[in-house]
């Protein structure tokens, strides 16, 4: 007597859907690793989340992380002599010189925007795709602001005037985010020649830097 079971149609049609699950299963999770590796850019969790919202265009994740700063405010705001940073104008009934939560932004010239004006901030910065070309790590302040270290980003491909965007990073929170009067090239050598030490550097950027030479 023959004991080889033949193969019914549905078990062939059953044989194939698990190998289809199979599939979709091991493609997941192939995904999930090179997604895992993409983000470890620089090896700071936090850093590193950042600059996954900034490529995902992730405007929640990125107001989630936003760190604000206490200010004074003024009645008749004028900008300050050394910064030419105005200060935030106070709220209604609020009097001169309150201290107010504020976030810095700013094109070109830095300003404080408060927390109603974050979500604005965000959304026209990243409303075009962008592309992170280089972090520094930076322990001392730059532009008026303490951070340990600023991501430059911008359109993909455009690396020259006028447009780059700068967020600048302390303790895992955002502390500023703003658009630059010069290129991503310029913007990345301006933080360099600053005392930046570059943690990651674009190849897009053509800068011979130490992490592109193999140098830690």
């Amino acid at each position: 007597m023959d004991q080889r079971q033949r193969l019914t149609p549905q078990m062939a049609g059953g044989l194939a859907s698990a190998a289809v699950l199979l599939l979709a299963v091991l493609a997941l999770a192939a995904f999930v690793v090179r997604d895992a590796e993409e983000e470890r850019i620089t090896g700071e969790a936090a850093v590193d989340a950042i600059i996954g919202a900034v490529e995902r265009q992730d405007i929640s994740a990125l107001l989630d992380r936003v760190m604000y700063l206490e200010t004074p405010c003024s009645l008749a705001p004028l900008p300050d002599p050394v910064t030419n940073i105005e200060p935030p104008s106070c709220p209604a009934g609020a009097a001169d010189s309150t201290m107010i939560p504020v976030f810095m932004t700013g094109s070109c010239e830095g300003r404080w925007v408060t927390a109603e004006g974050v979500l604005a901030t965000f959304a026209e910065r990243l409303s075009d795709p962008q592309q992170v070309y280089a972090v520094v790590r930076m322990e001392t302040p730059y532009n008026f602001i303490v951070a340990q270290y600023r991501i430059v980003f911008g359109r993909p491909g455009e690396l020259a005037f006028p447009f780059s965007g700068h967020i600048a990073v302390f303790d895992g929170a955002i502390v500023q985010l703003a658009t630059w009067c010069d290129g991503v090239r310029e913007q990345f050598l301006t933080l360099e020649a600053a005392g930046g030490e570059p943690l990651f550097v674009s190849p897009d950027l053509e800068i011979e830097s130490p992490i592109q030479a193999g140098g830690s």
